[in-house]
């Protein structure tokens, strides 16, 4: 085991766990140095360790794939959008119908969840799914109960498969006249990789 001043990375005091962590990030941990972390109570460091763990191996990613999944169904929704965003970022493997499940529900503190496995399926679009997809996308955008980030997730995907001017409408719509953090939230999506110019015709036409 590599990891240094155990007892005040398990310290109840967050800042003191926090000051801890962050002198960990910097070595190359091992199994059991990532199972201890995984281990401790307090979710949010679990959360700024894999944000800002940058020595991940190929095995440390499977076992961190495992714990994930393992973890989808955790109480704290944020800590659980915070895993789902992981796996998008390092292409994991999530059990698909569990992402689908979690586009059906629109209770307000699973609001991160949605909009973070949105963009997960964003990435990893599985063709045998896209009837489920694009019914539960569409359900998101027309259902005034979600929020407008989710929406504006919803329509993008849903223009982006299918090219029906329809959810052109719907997006621009959102954008320009609803809230004020939604251009924000469309610029970002616009400058994932695979919405860059290159890959998609419009990205200049969405620079509302």
């Amino acid at each position: 085991m590599k990891i240094q001043n155990y007892l005040e990375l398990t310290s109840s005091d967050y800042q003191t766990a926090l000051n801890a962590l962050k002198n960990n990030i910097v070595l190359q941990l091992d199994e059991e140095d990532l199972k201890l972390i995984f281990s401790l109570e307090e979710k949010l460091l679990i959360s700024d360790f894999l944000e800002n763990y940058n020595n991940f191996t190929d095995e440390d990613l499977l076992y961190v794939e495992k714990f994930i999944i393992k973890n989808l169904e955790d109480s704290d929704k944020l800590f659980v959008s915070d895993l789902i965003e992981f796996a998008t970022e390092f292409d994991l493997n999530l059990p698909y119908p569990k992402c689908l499940d979690f586009l059906n529900n629109n209770i307000e503190d699973n609001s991160y969840v949605l909009l973070s496995t949105i963009f997960y399926i964003s990435k990893n679009i599985k063709f045998q799914y896209i009837e489920q997809i694009h019914e539960k996308l569409n359900n998101i955008l027309n259902d005034p109960q979600h929020n407008q980030s989710a929406q504006i997730a919803s329509a993008f995907l849903l223009f982006r498969i299918t090219h029906n001017k329809q959810y052109y409408n719907d997006l621009t719509d959102l954008v320009i006249n609803g809230h004020k953090d939604n251009k924000l939230l469309l610029q970002n999506i616009l400058n994932l990789e695979y919405n860059q110019p290159a890959f998609f015709d419009l990205y200049n036409e969405l620079q509302i």
